[in-house]
């Protein structure tokens, strides 16, 4: 097991995953150790049929507005890193992030299955303040996608794929 620190002074004590679970591998939940090929950020994107995850923080507005703008941030820093690093360990490509939600692309339809469980997993054990525990939506589908200007896909299957995380 390893440990985490929080800037919020809490200490949360990570489970190794069980024997056969999908992660591939359990690491740091720190993103400050993936090297660039690993990086989420700065994985290729996938063409053709791909997995679209979306995940959105319910309630982030209230939540904001109760914590306050430095708490609410350290508590954002906290789940990237947690969404980073499942994205990472599993070969999820980040497209974009928006305030407090992701947009990720698979190659791989299991990987984008067990990126979304290892992190609602992890998201679950994270030692949240009483006051500032987290829940995370999360929406998969796959389809066919072509990739628009920049980092960003024209698909059927992204707009599906928000209805299914909504």
């Amino acid at each position: 097991r390893r440990a985490a620190t929080s800037g919020l002074g809490l200490r949360q004590r990570l489970p190794a995953p069980a024997p056969g679970s999908c992660a591939r591998e359990h690491r740091s939940w720190n993103d400050t150790d993936m090297s660039d090929a690993a990086d989420p950020r700065q994985r290729p994107l996938p063409t053709g049929e791909i997995t679209f995850l979306l995940t959105d923080i319910e309630g982030s507005t209230s939540l904001f507005q109760r914590l306050g703008d430095e708490r609410f941030r350290e508590l954002l820093a906290h789940h990237h890193r947690i969404i980073r690093r499942s994205l990472a360990d599993h070969r999820g490509a980040e497209v974009k992030t928006e305030g407090d939600s992701f947009l990720a692309a698979f190659a791989d339809p299991q990987d984008a299955a067990a990126a979304a469980l290892v992190a609602q997993r992890a998201l679950e054990v994270w030692a949240w303040p009483a006051d500032g525990r987290i829940r995370v939506r999360m929406g998969l589908h796959r389809g066919a996608a072509e990739l628009g200007e920049g980092r960003d896909y024209l698909a059927l299957a992204l707009h599906q794929a928000a209805r299914v995380a909504a």
